[in-house]
């Protein structure tokens, strides 16, 4: 409904008298705080990119290589699906390609933290949804931009050389020492392929650009998660990866009009920006993955 025809209807409902002599006064402060809601919040629900057409329950089932794997997600926002009603990649992979998975997302978290806050590696450790004892084909955590807000760009720190691998050598408070966290615990529990994926391209400043993340910020962890894979890549019995939209420039060659109907912000995909422009990219890369 639109917020005009939605203000009228709400007003429509006391006559002038009514206002005058009977409406109480937290009745009239209901009304307004209702229409100021409407007014100022950001709606995600109401985005073109969220119209129902997009959901993944109007996605037809395809027969390919990817059907009945399992994958577990790790991330923050993103992961989540925090402006696309909480769909996101893995829901649609679990549509389009019958991908089973489970997700431990929370919005606004990082990797870097402790063992007991709501980081990531808090939440890989003590989650209750990833079972310890199932045979997994593919561990995927979220890069998350939020390590890359402002106030956390001086705890991106460095990777350790290739003699630490025990939980107990990384220091879990710096965002590559989160990593090193998470890829041994995931190696340690399923033995499976770990892949860190990274947000589409962000810029500094424009239509592509958030306040609180310089798109040249995340660059660096970025560039900094590639010394992660030389580390472990170079090491027997470890595989892991990163899924790069960042820097992939085919894939970001999107029109304003389709970037404007695929992302609710710089950071923040819409449901269509799921289904037609990051799911295909990772259907497209597992796809080579598990050699189709």
């Amino acid at each position: 409904m639109p917020i005009e025809i939605y203000w009228l209807f709400l007003m429509d409902n006391y006559s002038n008298k009514e206002i005058e002599h009977n409406m109480r006064k937290r009745d009239l402060l209901t009304i307004v705080f209702s229409f100021l809601m409407l007014t100022s919040c950001s709606c995600s629900v109401f985005a073109a990119g969220n119209d129902s057409k997009y959901d993944p329950s109007n996605c037809e089932l395809k027969t390919n290589i990817l059907n009945g794997k399992t994958m577990y997600w790790l991330g923050s926002s993103v992961t989540l699906g925090m402006e696309s009603g909480e769909q996101g990649v893995a829901e649609y992979l679990k549509a389009l390609d019958g991908v089973n998975f489970e997700k431990e997302a929370k919005s606004g978290t990082t990797l870097k933290g402790s063992l007991t806050d709501d980081s990531y590696v808090a939440r890989l450790v003590n989650s209750k949804k990833f079972d310890k004892n199932k045979n997994i084909d593919a561990f995927i955590c979220q890069l998350s931009t939020n390590d890359a807000k402002k106030v956390n760009v001086s705890s991106f720190g460095s990777v350790t050389s290739q003699d630490k691998l025990n939980l107990n050598d990384f220091d879990v408070t710096t965002t590559i020492g989160a990593m090193e966290y998470v890829i041994n615990y995931v190696r340690n529990t399923w033995d499976c392929p770990i892949y860190f994926y990274t947000n589409a391209y962000i810029a500094d400043s424009g239509m592509k650009s958030i306040s609180h993340t310089l798109g040249s910020d995340y660059k660096k962890l970025i560039d900094l998660s590639y010394d992660v894979l030389d580390k472990y890549n170079s090491l027997p019995n470890y595989k892991v990866k990163i899924i790069d939209m960042f820097n992939d420039e085919d894939f970001n060659n999107i029109t304003d009009d389709e970037y404007k109907l695929y992302m609710f912000d710089a950071i923040h995909p819409t449901k269509a920006g799921y289904l037609e422009w990051w799911t295909p990219f990772f259907e497209n890369y597992f796809f080579n993955e598990f050699g189709e």
